[in-house]
């Protein structure tokens, strides 16, 4: 096995007859991959009656789905990519920019969401690995289309923020402009698939406004009945006297003639 997302060649595959037995894998992989462009997450059986070669030949080159898909993600990755666009326009706001990117990212996301929920499926199974090259292959076969997205949003932004303040957004984002997002949000929090997308389009122009207007800016620009009250300034509380070492003050002892007096 080895750390990328290309699943390990019988050993014969070079050898003897290797013209034929590798025509035989690429068509395979082809078949697969045309099933993947169509939304759809292939099994090897449905891969090798789409490639026309029988279920046992398959195995003898792909011993699980996750292997096939992975090579047949690999081989539609071109397509895939040529999907998202060439650049957006750095000179719309960034929070417009991004709103662009979150759309465009679900829309495709949304066309391909059983493929999407396989890819997911696979590869958290195969990731429990413990031989680190058994999860950097799982890892590998998802593409990894919304890092692209953002990216493109971002590029002004890229170059503008200091580093550690754009990557802890690009981060973020990652985090909202997601398949993990959009199947969360419809899973457990009972969301249509719209409305996941459009949540997390929202929650991602907010963020991006938040980070690149400081915080005075906002606050500057809130209402007064909305602006948090200041906290009040050490010098204006009332200040509390204390004998060594933080103890309250002793009382002072009564004099002789206010003992006496108390006496009478």
């Amino acid at each position: 096995m080895t750390s990328s997302v290309s699943y390990k060649e019988p050993s014969g595959l070079h050898s003897g007859r290797s013209g034929q037995k590798l025509r035989t894998r690429q068509k395979l992989v082809a078949a697969a991959r045309d099933l993947v462009l169509q939304g759809r997450p292939p099994t090897l059986l449905e891969a090798a009656a789409a490639a026309g070669i029988s279920p046992a030949t398959a195995y003898r080159y792909f011993p699980d789905q996750l292997r096939l898909l992975g090579e047949a993600l690999k081989d539609a990755g071109p397509s895939m990519r040529a999907r998202v666009p060439g650049d957006i326009d750095q000179s719309e706001p960034a929070s417009h920019r991004i709103t662009i990117a979150a759309e465009g990212f679900f829309r495709q996301a949304i066309e391909r969401e059983r493929l999407i929920r396989a890819v997911m499926a696979l590869s958290l199974l195969r990731s429990v690995d413990t031989d680190p090259e058994a999860r950097q292959e799982a890892v590998s076969v998802r593409p990894g289309l919304r890092r692209m997205w953002i990216e493109k949003a971002l590029a002004t932004e890229a170059r503008t923020l200091p580093p550690a303040k754009y990557r802890r957004l690009n981060l973020a984002l990652n985090a909202l402009i997601s398949t993990e997002s959009l199947v969360v949000l419809q899973d457990l929090c009972g969301a249509t698939a719209q409305e996941a997308a459009d949540t997390c389009a929202w929650a991602s122009r907010i963020l991006v406004n938040y980070v690149l207007h400081t915080e005075q800016a906002i606050l500057a620009a809130m209402p007064a009945e909305d602006a948090p009250v200041p906290a009040p300034k050490p010098s204006s509380l009332p200040r509390r006297r204390t004998g060594a070492a933080g103890a309250p003050p002793r009382k002072p002892k009564p004099t002789r003639r206010a003992r006496k007096s108390g006496a009478r």
